[in-house]
């Protein structure tokens, strides 16, 4: 479990909800997200779910068909728990960001100044 303070509200999720989140905004898919975490689509809406039940709101806004064949966002609450997740994260592990985008981002992209 991870404590985050989201505006004044103490808030605990398993670390594993917000890598979900994490993967979405990357993937912009809820399906992708899971293939990449190895676990199911319908695990994935059930902790989605669990999510918008303990913060008070949707994480994900989902858009269907079109011309992108749908894609799934995060809304601002979504981007708040995420902040407030690497917040948390970087306190109590140092190193923490900086092994994190080192993990996003090829070896010739990371600069140490």
């Amino acid at each position: 479990m991870v404590a985050i303070n989201l505006e004044g509200k103490i808030l605990n999720l398993e670390q594993d909800r917000f890598e979900l989140l994490e993967s979405i905004s990357r993937t912009s898919s809820i399906s992708s997200a899971s293939l990449q975490m190895g676990i199911s689509y319908r695990t994935a809406l059930n902790w989605l779910k669990d999510i918008e039940r303990r913060a008070g709101g949707k994480p994900v806004q989902s858009f269907r068909g079109g011309r992108y064949k749908g894609m799934t966002h995060l809304t601002e609450l979504g981007r708040k728990l995420l902040e407030a997740y690497y917040s948390a994260q970087s306190i109590r592990r140092p190193g923490f960001v900086k092994s994190f985008i080192e993990l996003r981002l090829s070896a010739r992209n990371i600069l140490t100044g």
